[in-house]
């Protein structure tokens, strides 16, 4: 047992796969984005799935990852920070 596996039940039916990814959830000096934060986006994701449609595993991945790299406010990277993002999350899940 990690210490995210109580942390990974609000992410069912993919618990098992939100354990495996939160330990890369968080940058590591980011205090604003929280596991709260990810169970809040998680149930907003899940309503808007009910609605639109979609895969739920492929969702708890990327709103498990969505916040995986911090770039500060005020870094000339900040215009970038999704994109970064989206590549530390791609290298993560390959």
């Amino acid at each position: 047992m990690t210490r995210f596996s109580g942390l990974a039940a609000p992410f069912a039916p993919h618990a098992e796969l939100a354990g495996e990814l939160l330990p890369h959830a968080f940058a590591a000096d980011d205090g604003s984005h929280d596991a709260s934060h990810l169970i809040r986006v998680w149930k907003n994701a899940l309503r808007i799935q009910a609605e639109e449609g979609g895969d739920t595993r492929r969702l708890a991945a990327a709103v498990l990852l969505h916040d995986c790299l911090s770039v500060e406010k005020n870094s000339p990277l900040r215009a970038e920070a999704s994109r970064l993002a989206a590549e530390k999350a791609s290298a993560i899940l390959n």
